[in-house]
């Protein structure tokens, strides 16, 4: 299995967030996860200190290393093209201008194309590719095995789902929910959750939550989900929309939302929620996955949202 991950944002946070991320991501994976970073410096003067800083907690994982700078991107004239394409409204620009979501997206574009063009010059495919920015600050531990799942273990898991959720059928909806939003991390069944969500955009998923289930034939339920974790048509996301991945099939077309499609999907297209605002990444991200076909598996647990909230210690 061979992972690739789109490393980007911003310099500012690597000190506080490199430590959780050698522990909780990288150290289990050794050899199969490699590393394509676009990282903005708060000074060009820095540049020096946080490449020792990447050199010396990244290697050997770290396969390309790109400096991002607005203005050698020319995101200015970027911004003004998808803005001007998509309508937004004088409020809207502002807003965007502000929070860098073009920016920070069209940052996974400029990574993601140094993945396929890895491919293309080593002439292979990852399985798995993971968008991660610089300040996602990993809680626990990720593992990327759990994707080839054994029927035993996914039995197990569902055992403490149930028990979790007090609902005695498999295949609902809740339990599916909590079963992909833990699944790289066992313990996050037993996590108190802010939001934990699932947006189904392809039918493989409602194939099984429709199976009708019996004492007898729980097996095939199990060997539904074994096959849906390998060949399933799905993004898991955490963190605030800070860290999701996918399988190479399912990720193919997201990263092109910098560049493309930013600012397409207007708030028609869902209900609002929470007050967020529907040119946000989350918005963007799960109404591309809307149009891919891809379901959308989304959560944020308490802890997470009181770090991101500023509320923790």
């Amino acid at each position: 299995m061979r992972i690739a991950v789109l490393y980007t944002g911003s310099v500012l946070n690597l000190e506080k967030t490199i430590p959780l991320m050698k522990d909780h991501l990288l150290k289990n994976h050794v050899d199969s996860l490699e590393i394509y970073a676009v990282l903005e410096l708060d000074s060009p003067s820095n540049e020096a200190y946080y490449k020792e800083l990447l050199d010396e907690n990244l290697n050997p994982y770290m396969k390309s290393l790109e400096w991002f700078s607005r203005s050698k991107q020319n995101m200015d004239y970027i911004e003004d093209i998808l803005m001007n394409r998509y309508n937004f409204s004088e409020t809207d620009r502002l807003s965007i201008k502000q929070n860098g979501a073009i920016t920070d997206q069209y940052q996974i574009f400029m990574a993601y194309q140094q993945v396929v063009h890895m491919e293309f010059m080593e002439n292979f495919k990852y399985d798995y590719i993971v968008r991660l920015r610089t300040d996602a600050m990993i809680t626990e531990m990720v593992g990327f095995s759990s994707f080839y799942l054994h029927t035993s273990e996914i039995k197990k898991r569902f055992k403490m789902i149930k028990k979790k959720t007090g609902d005695p059928d498999l295949n609902s909806i809740s339990n599916l929910t909590i079963f992909m939003n833990s699944l790289l991390n066992e313990t996050r069944i037993k996590t108190d959750f802010s939001v934990v969500e699932s947006h189904i955009h392809h039918p493989d998923f409602y194939k099984i939550v429709h199976m009708s289930l019996s004492d007898t034939n729980q097996q095939l339920f199990y060997n539904a989900i074994k096959k849906y974790l390998k060949e399933g048509r799905y993004v898991l996301s955490f963190y605030k929309n800070k860290f999701y991945l996918g399988n190479r099939v399912s990720f193919e077309r997201l990263p092109h939302m910098g560049i493309n499609f930013y600012g397409q999907y207007s708030e028609s297209d869902f209900s609002l929620e929470n007050d967020r605002k529907w040119f946000d990444p989350e918005h963007q991200l799960n109404t591309n996955c809307k149009d891919q076909s891809i379901s959308n598996f989304y959560s944020v647990s308490v802890l997470e949202n009181e770090l991101y909230s500023g509320k923790s210690e």
